[in-house]
C-alpha cells in the first residue's frame, strides 16, 4: 500500500472523521464529523474546545481523527497546543501522526498572521465558552485569545469588529450558566481587550 505524508496523508484519512469522531456528551456523533475547509475553520466552539481537549488523551476515543481535524481546520491556538502536548506519552505511532499533523498545520498558516474581522468573534466565543464551562483550556485559550486580538488592534476593521461586540452581541449558540452567559462574557472580554490595548 502507497505511504502517505505531509497533506496527501490528512487528506487520505479525512473521510474516516465520518465514523470516528468524538462522541458529544450525549452519545450522539459531534457537530464536526469531518474537517471543514481551512478556511472556514472550526465554527462551534463545542467542538472546537472538544477536538483540542481529544487530542490530550492519545487513549481516549477519537484521538487521531481528534488530530486530523485540527492539522487542516485548526489555527494559531491549535498550533501552540499542539506543540505543548506531552510526547512522552505517545507511543512511536502517535508520535509520527502528531509530527505530521503538525508539519501540516505549520506549512498551512506559515506567513500567515493577519486576523480576519469575521474571524474576532469565533475566537471570543471559544475563549467564553472555555471560561464558562470551566473547560481544561480555561487557563490558556482566553489568555492567548485576549492577546492575540489586541496584537491585531492597529486593523482597523478587526478594532471595529471588537468595538462593535463590546457595545453588543447576539449568540450563536445558547450559554449560560450561574456565573454568566455567553451573552454577556464576549462583549466583556471585547472591552477589556479594548481597555488592555488602550494608551
Amino acid at each position: 500500500m502507497k505511504r502517505c505524508s505531509g497533506l496527501a496523508w490528512i487528506l487520505a484519512l479525512a473521510p474516516m472523521l465520518a465514523c470516528c469522531a468524538p462522541a458529544s456528551e450525549d452519545g450522539e456523533a459531534a457537530t464536526v464529523t469531518q474537517p471543514a475547509p481551512a478556511a472556514a475553520g472550526i465554527s462551534d466552539p463545542r467542538d472546537y474546545l472538544r477536538l483540542h481537549n481529544t487530542v490530550g488523551d492519545p487513549d481516549g476515543a477519537g484521538w487521531g481523527a481528534a488530530l486530523i481535524a485540527l492539522a487542516v481546520s485548526g489555527d494559531a491556538f491549535t498550533r501552540e497546543h499542539l506543540a505543548g502536548l506531552d510526547r512522552d506519552v505517545l507511543d512511536a505511532q502517535q508520535t509520527a501522526q502528531l509530527d505530521r499533523a503538525v508539519a501540516t498545520l505549520r506549512s498551512r498558516l506559515r506567513g500567515n498572521t493577519s486576523l480576519r474581522p469575521d474571524q474576532v468573534v469565533a475566537r471570543l466565543e471559544r475563549a467564553a465558552y472555555a471560561d464558562l464551562m470551566c473547560d481544561p483550556m480555561e487557563a490558556t485559550l482566553p489568555a492567548w485569545t485576549r492577546a492575540d486580538i489586541a496584537a491585531h488592534l492597529h486593523d482597523p476593521e478587526v478594532r471595529a469588529e471588537v468595538e462593535r461586540l463590546a457595545a453588543g452581541y447576539t449568540p450563536t449558540i445558547e450559554v449560560t450558566t450561574m456565573f454568566s452567559s455567553l451573552g454577556e462574557r464576549v462583549p466583556k472580554y471585547a472591552r477589556d481587550i479594548l481597555e488592555t490595548a488602550a494608551p
